[in-house]
């Protein structure tokens, strides 16, 4: 208590010292905000910021929160923990019927919680994942799916280094820290990849506080997207070392039909976009079907950012396949009025590349950042020129910066190091990408 009674006579700078100290810790925070009120103001903006909750903590959330601590949420992410399998389990067809109940529920639930709270003035990101625990014991051991210590801030670049080594589990293909072979059958690809299809009750309540919804590829929700979206992000994950394991085994799994995209989907993304500020669609969609579906009389009025990739931006591409495509995402460009930055790039083990232009009234730029050097044809560089001219007197300036491929392990270091625009890949995910990567198993 005699600490406690000196602690008002401080001075206030020594005082914020303190607590701006105690509050980079990782845990123990809620025993500090019972020292005195200032130091609960500080650290209950810190403890409520984010807030990772099991569908058992639905009950209690009015109660922990209250309606004075409502604004200090930043963020939710509800994550669901589906029923343990066992071994035989592991390699048979996997009966989503009762998670996807178990899902539905926790998700209404929320629902029905949040649509009581007020929109604040710095938004509300929901995200919503599911997983099992025994996800991670099986076959999927270098994987992570968001279950407990498995934050970002759990777990250091060192932590995983060390954990390498002791995962051995022959009888699911782990030899010495190296995954030496895959299941019999595809069931167990499809358990993990399969996801949870979840069809929302029609009187599911709307959220006027949340400003932005992740969904984790855990989850699949059968709903039109709402009429009000902004921004819209989307990325679909893959594993190029996964991948390698099963073309490597006697059961048939076309693992290029995996990453197959379908041109539908790109027109269908260009509609829509007309209607959104910011759009980005990583490998679910080639950027070539989405120009390609590009109408006469369309015009992207509202778009500000749009990032997509494309199969065609590849070494082995021929100089004039690389040109078509930039050429029709020009003449795409032309249309609209309010855009910020373009970027198209591709990206996996070994090679990278992305352009990216940035409208910018006093110096409009197009950089070209890669593993290899683009050559592109003059009609090519007369269309990004056009786009230039259309908003600026400004000479359109092109730069190029050389990547190592020798640095490049997976997509997520792709993207770390092509700095391409934000959204492109949610900050958790690009860390679990990048960190299943740095764990990735080896056909030995």
């Amino acid at each position: 208590m005699a600490n406690e009674s000196r602690l008002p006579f401080l001075p206030a700078e020594i005082r914020l010292m303190i607590l701006e100290l105690l509050a980079q810790e990782k845990h123990g925070l809620a025993s500090y905000a019972s020292v005195c009120k200032e130091w609960a103001a500080v650290i209950e903006k810190k403890n409520f910021a984010r807030l990772k909750l099991r569908p058992s903590c639905l009950d209690d959330l009015e109660n922990m929160v209250g309606r004075q601590r409502r604004r200090l949420v930043r963020h939710i992410w509800l994550n669901i923990e589906l029923q343990p399998y066992t071994c035989p389990e592991c390699c048979q067809w996997p009966e989503s019927h009762s998670s996807s109940s178990v899902c539905s529920r926790a998700i209404s639930k929320l629902f029905t919680i949040l649509a009581a709270w007020n929109p604040t003035g710095h938004g509300l990101t929901l995200e919503l994942s599911a997983q099992s625990p025994s996800d991670a014991e099986h076959w999927f051991k270098n994987y992570y799916f968001g279950a407990d210590g498995e934050d970002e801030d759990d777990i250091s670049e060192s932590d995983s280094r060390r954990l390498r080594p002791r995962i051995h589990d022959p009888k699911h293909g782990w030899v010495d820290g190296y995954q030496v072979a895959a299941p019999g059958n595809s069931y167990a690809l499809e358990r993990l990849y399969e996801g949870l299809w979840l069809t929302p009750p029609e009187d599911l309540p709307v959220l006027q506080v949340v400003t932005k919804l992740v969904i984790r590829y855990q989850i699949m929700i059968e709903r039109d997207l709402p009429k009000g979206l902004k921004r819209l992000s989307i990325f679909q994950d893959y594993n190029d070392e996964l991948m390698a394991v099963w073309n490597g085994t006697p059961i048939h799994i076309d693992t290029d039909d995996m990453r197959t995209v379908e041109p539908a989907l790109g027109a269908a993304l260009a509609k829509r976009s007309l209607d959104l500020e910011q759009l980005s669609a990583s490998f679910m969609t080639d950027a070539r079907h989405f120009f390609q579906a590009r109408q006469p009389p369309w015009s992207w009025d509202h778009l500000q950012s749009l990032v997509l990739t494309s199969r065609l931006l590849t070494r082995t591409s021929a100089r004039g396949v690389v040109s078509d495509l930039l050429s029709d995402a020009g003449a795409a460009a032309v249309r609209m009025p309010k855009l910020c930055t373009m970027a198209l790039w591709n990206g996996g083990k070994g090679e990278a590349c992305a352009f990216i232009h940035r409208h910018d009234i006093e110096r409009p730029s197009i950089i070209w950042r890669g593993t290899w050097d683009l050559d592109l044809e003059p009609r090519a560089v007369q269309a990004w020129e056009r786009v230039a001219s259309e908003y600026t007197p400004k000479s359109l300036r092109f730069q190029s910066q050389a990547l190592c491929g020798s640095v490049i392990g997976s997509h997520g270091d792709a993207i770390h190091l092509l700095d391409l625009p934000r959204g492109v890949v949610d900050p958790v995910s690009l860390w679990q990408i990048r960190r299943e990567a740095s764990l990735a198993s080896t056909v030995r």
